[in-house]
């Protein structure tokens, strides 16, 4: 096991890459059109795009991955990703005033009944001090007018050290919420805008979904990229050719790349993400849901990378970075160096796949204003919820009215979810509602306890075998057309020429292990797995 000096390195060089994944800051926008365009060719060079530190030195935004001996210390991030992330508040206690300046003493967080499991949240901000507006390629960051900073990315992350286990929730920037102290709704994000600032987002949060935030950690644009830079960049294999011209992003030719901080920052920012598919471009309309999959999909790929890196020798040099990157981090002063051992002791074994991350779940909103947002689903909610509350989530009661079937468009075909409206209205199906959904490769049936029957009745009806997700929360079934759906048949087939669905009946384990953990349906475009013999890393 090791000592606790290196466990204590290795946490402290955790956090500032780790954070990075919090960052985006895209508006929101109307889903572009099915198809966009043709492909590009693959630019020839990297642009080089710098920031100015407040001391006035120049840090390059963009460059081609290059590893000093000081960024070798950096790769450790792989050790603790999101327990080091968050204990980076304790690590400034340690270093006794080295980087003071990212502490912010006056954040009033919860106490944790037991340190054994505690929440913490973590905030990307949009904060565009220490960017030079001159420099080339800065107008991503500064082509609009910001006052202070904003937040476009909101994590809950739950630490247990009693199971070694990390629980990760993205919530929507678009979630309308109470906003905590004020007479009015609005946007999650908007809570960290403006007068109250953090403390008035850690209130609404708790307030919101009735839980304790026990930590606070945030980081801005330069800090993301410092991070990712200092690893040697992150190796991604792309299956396909992305891009989004709003945050940046142009992946023009698959394969194995490796994102520096600039790419890797255009990548967790994406809102309006475009996909080739060998004929044209397509649009993934995913939104604020699509982006959370891949910052999700991003830490995990960061976990996997820098523990097959680990490499700590110097405490010294790793207090200096920390002290350097101290502008760009806040973080609240609630947690001791004592703990930072033991986080890291419980998680230094921590992969990506022992992340086990949750979806909220919401439905599409109108407000009186006319903006479409996103409304908490506090019911269907309640089971992820309990995993932060350490509570055993209440019991979910089968309805016996008839089952009600949302149908969704996720193949982005124009019409589709209404000529589905159709064929099944006419066999009898009662339709709740029509609309867009996220873009799936594959044909989703989400349905809840006791409708299995009628789940499997609606997949008799579908050309493409469908995916059926189980999900204990769910007082309905819903249909999501992917790209692989080809029609609904004119006579359904056999009940026994149906894969039967699984019965959704929650796990025994406790809350705190991620038991009833909402569906792992990917939302969105993300990349692929390499092919056989081909190896990125």
């Amino acid at each position: 096991m090791p000592s606790p000096s290196t466990n204590r390195e290795a946490i402290e060089t955790t956090v500032i890459a780790a954070m990075a994944l919090t960052h985006t800051d895209t508006p929101a926008a109307d889903a572009a059109p099915d198809q966009i365009g043709n492909l590009p060719s693959s630019p020839s060079s990297l642009e080089r795009r710098e920031t100015t530190q407040p001391s006035g030195t120049k840090v390059a935004l963009r460059h081609p991955p290059r590893r000093t001996n000081t960024q070798e210390l950096l790769i450790t991030i792989g050790a603790l990703v999101v327990a080091g992330l968050l204990a980076i508040a304790g690590t400034i206690v340690w270093l006794d005033g080295v980087a003071s300046d990212i502490v912010n003493p006056d954040l009033n967080t919860a106490l944790a009944p037991s340190s054994n499991q505690t929440n913490w949240l973590i905030v990307g901000s949009d904060s565009r001090d220490g960017i030079d507006p001159d420099a080339e390629g800065s107008a991503i960051f500064v082509g609009e007018e910001v006052i202070g900073r904003r937040t476009d990315t909101i994590m809950l992350a739950r630490l247990d050290t009693d199971s070694g286990t990390v629980d990760l929730m993205s919530l929507p920037r678009d979630l309308w919420v109470p906003i905590d102290g004020t007479a009015r709704d609005g946007r999650i994000n908007s809570a960290f805008n403006g007068e109250g600032g953090q403390q008035r987002l850690i209130d609404t949060v708790e307030g919101v979904f009735d839980i304790q935030i026990h930590h606070y950690a945030e980081i801005n644009f330069v800090g993301f990229q410092q991070a990712i830079d200092a690893m040697g960049g992150i190796p991604i294999w792309f299956d396909r050719a992305l891009r989004d011209p709003a945050a940046d992003l142009n992946i023009a030719i698959p394969g194995c790349h490796v994102l520096d901080g600039y790419e890797a920052l255009a990548f967790s920012r994406s809102r309006n993400l475009e996909f080739y598919d060998g004929q044209a471009w397509r649009a993934d309309g995913s939104g604020d849901l699509g982006r959370s999959t891949r910052q999700r999909f991003l830490i995990q790929r960061m976990v996997d990378h820098a523990t097959a890196s680990l490499n700590v020798t110097d405490f010294d040099t790793v207090a200096r970075l920390i002290g350097a990157a101290g502008s760009n981090l806040t973080v609240d002063a609630g947690i001791t160096p004592d703990r930072l051992v033991e986080l890291a002791r419980v998680f230094q074994d921590l992969d990506g796949d022992a992340i086990t991350t949750h979806i909220l779940p919401t439905v599409p909103f109108r407000t009186p204003g006319g903006s479409a947002v996103l409304a908490l689903q506090p019911a269907e909610a309640n089971p992820v919820l309990s995993i932060y509350r350490g509570v055993e989530p209440e019991p979910i009661v089968p309805e016996e009215a008839a089952v009600r079937l949302s149908i969704f468009n996720g193949s982005r075909t124009p019409g589709q979810a209404g000529e589905v409206e159709s064929a099944l209205g006419a066999e009898g199906f009662e339709i709740d509602l029509v609309d867009n959904g996220p873009t799936t490769k594959e044909t989703l049936i989400v349905y809840g306890p006791g409708m299995e029957t009628g789940a499997e009745r609606i997949a008799r009806y579908l050309e493409t075998p469908p995916t059926f997700v189980p999900d204990p929360a769910a007082k309905g079934i819903s249909l999501t057309t992917g790209t692989d759906y080809t029609g609904i048949r004119i006579t359904p087939l056999e009940a026994d020429a149906v894969l039967a669905p699984e019965v959704p009946v929650p796990a025994d384990a406790g809350p705190t292990a991620g038991a009833l953990a909402t569906p792992s349906v990917e939302i969105g475009i993300v990349p692929g797995s390499p092919p056989p013999g081909t190896d990125c890393s």
